[in-house]
């Protein structure tokens, strides 16, 4: 039914576009006409097969309406909205698919993506106790350091107050 109704528009546009081609025809020997007798002759001519190329088209014309009425019936109509219905139910089917694995995949990285926070931030509180213990040390030699030249340097200013009453003396 499809090719026959493809054959038929395909013939009605062929016919169309031949009309058109005959009308330009027609005005290119209209302007290359010399003589009045050969252009009333041609004249002539081509209306009596213009005539016929219009009963022709007419005759085309009724044939195609009286097709398509035929095959655009309820019928028909009722066939492809049930095939339409079905195409749509299948393409839903396949939407929810995506749609549920898409969202198992999400959770699956964020369940991924959670465990990696997770190690991460235990090697993070491991370096930063690791540096805390480290800074404890360093503060404790510090203050070890600081108090030994505090010692030192009361030494030096006694012995340099000894060494200053000496030489008053």
């Amino acid at each position: 039914m499809f090719l026959l109704r493809f054959l038929l528009v395909l013939s009605l546009e062929w016919y169309f576009l031949l009309e058109n081609h005959l009308k330009i025809q027609m005005k290119s020997f209209l302007k290359k006409i010399l003589s009045l007798e050969w252009y009333s002759q041609q004249e002539k001519h081509l209306k009596i097969r213009m005539k016929k190329f219009l009963k022709k088209r007419n005759h085309l014309k009724i044939l195609l309406n009286s097709f398509l009425k035929t095959v655009l019936s309820l019928e028909w109509y009722s066939q492809q909205e049930k095939h339409l219905k079905i195409q749509l139910k299948k393409f839903l089917k396949k939407v929810m698919f995506l749609l549920r694995s898409l969202l198992v995949l999400s959770l699956e990285w964020y369940s991924q993506q959670e465990k990696h926070l997770k190690i991460q931030m235990k090697k993070f509180l491991k370096k930063e106790n690791h540096l805390k213990i480290q800074m404890n040390s360093f503060l404790k030699k510090a203050m070890f350091l600081l108090r030994s030249l505090l010692v030192l340097s009361r030494e030096w200013y006694f012995q340099q107050e000894k060494h200053l009453k000496i030489q008053m003396k």
